[in-house]
């Protein structure tokens, strides 16, 4: 899962929040106006859309946990497989931040 995929979905949960936020403050509205036939189907509609939001959160966030599980599976193979490269680079980036920190002081 690309960090693309994972701002669509959390742009569409936040869309879906704002869908439901228009439609608390049209519920609001309506228990002064409308008849409780028209509370009960926006009260339908609104535990659909919280159900919806909810199950696409949980989608996003199963996603969000595989595609972290999927990096740490990747990147413990890439140290086993080449250790020596990889704490060559840890020592390389290590003296280089040092060298950047020792500048500033």
């Amino acid at each position: 899962m690309t960090d693309r995929v994972i701002d669509e979905e959390l742009q569409a949960m936040k869309d879906d929040l704002a869908d439901l936020r228009r439609d608390l403050k049209a519920l609001l509205r309506a228990t002064r106006t409308e008849s409780s036939s028209r509370l009960h189907d926006l009260g339908d509609r609104l535990r659909g859309f919280t159900e919806e939001g909810a199950a696409r959160l949980r989608h996003g966030v199963d996603h969000a946990r595989g595609y972290g599980r999927v990096a740490s599976e990747q990147a413990h193979k890439t140290v086993a497989d080449h250790p020596l490269v990889t704490m060559l680079t840890a020592v390389g980036v290590g003296m280089a931040l040092g060298r950047l920190v020792g500048r500033r002081r």
